[in-house]
């Protein structure tokens, strides 16, 4: 019969590696977060922060967001 069983990994190792998942699933909130903030909720000022004069002229991440705030059946008018 095999013997199936993880050879024992160091208690200092599982702390880190524990540390740093915690580090990054705290980044992919944040990250989930403001893609939500900038579908839901923003009216356009976030766009226009990043692009300046040019948001004007090109509308195409206001729309896109705009778009996408109609496919989640949330309101934007």
């Amino acid at each position: 019969m095999t013997d199936t069983t993880l050879p024992p990994v160091a208690l200092g190792a599982r702390i880190g590696a524990r540390a740093g998942d915690r580090a990054l699933a705290s980044l992919y909130l944040l990250l989930g977060g403001l893609i939500v903030y900038l579908v839901l909720f923003d009216q356009g000022a976030a766009v226009a922060a990043i692009l300046g004069a040019a948001d004007g002229q090109r509308n195409y991440l206001h729309e896109l967001f705009h778009d996408g705030r109609h496919l989640a059946g949330a309101p934007c008018h």
